[in-house]
């Protein structure tokens, strides 16, 4: 669904010859894939964000894309490719104060850096995208950052440590499930009483 209305937004962007537009709905539609695990596709939709993105210089864009192909490739168990990606979106998202896309890269960095055996730098970034995203109450960078966490004391055999973040990672995921059966709740409300609307002007 949400997919099919990106699809039906690109084709009016493209009517349009809006690059912006084509920025964020390929940028969407890669989203989508990889929500789904189909990173080729997700891949590829990422990267002609990019593309439109370089076309109307925008450092926002640049940034959301890499950092976006980085954890596509994180999830190809491709750490160098990743690294290379992710690595310059920190600066930019810092200088831009985008707090949501610093910790998101936060993170990114450090699993790019567990993957590559550098666990003490990894907990470095983790922890840094961890503490922002709990100041901004950024739940599904939370418990990705847990999670991250059991795993490389899991490696380390620091089971204890390992199972008290997979705890954490949990109950978050958990507040997270709840978010989204919560705002697919307030959609079809909204969808029930805007037909209601159109229904009543329509008597």
């Amino acid at each position: 669904m949400a997919k099919d209305n990106f699809v039906t937004s690109l084709g009016i962007e493209k009517k349009l010859n809006n690059n912006l537009g084509l920025a964020i709905n390929y940028q969407n539609i890669g989203g989508v894939y990889e929500s789904l695990n189909q990173l080729d596709s997700a891949m590829a939709n990422y990267k002609k964000s990019l593309s439109f993105n370089e076309l109307i210089n925008s450092d926002l864009g640049r940034m959301i894309c890499n950092n976006s192909i980085g954890q596509v490739f994180l999830k190809q168990n491709k750490p160098e490719e990743a690294f290379d990606y992710i690595k310059p979106t920190i600066e930019i998202a810092e200088r831009l104060g985008d707090d949501f896309y610093t910790a998101s890269s936060y993170i990114n960095l450090g699993w790019a850096y567990f993957e590559l055996n550098d666990n003490a730098k990894g907990k470095t970034f983790i922890n840094k995208g961890l503490q922002l995203s709990k100041s901004k109450n950024y739940i599904s960078y939370i418990s990705s950052a847990y999670l991250l966490l059991s795993q490389i004391a899991k490696s380390e055999n620091d089971f204890a440590m390992a199972l008290k973040y997979k705890d954490l990672y949990l109950e978050y995921k958990e507040k997270l499930a709840s978010e989204k059966n919560l705002k697919c709740l307030f959609d079809l409300i909204s969808k029930y009483e805007n037909e209601k609307k159109e229904n009543d002007l329509k008597l």
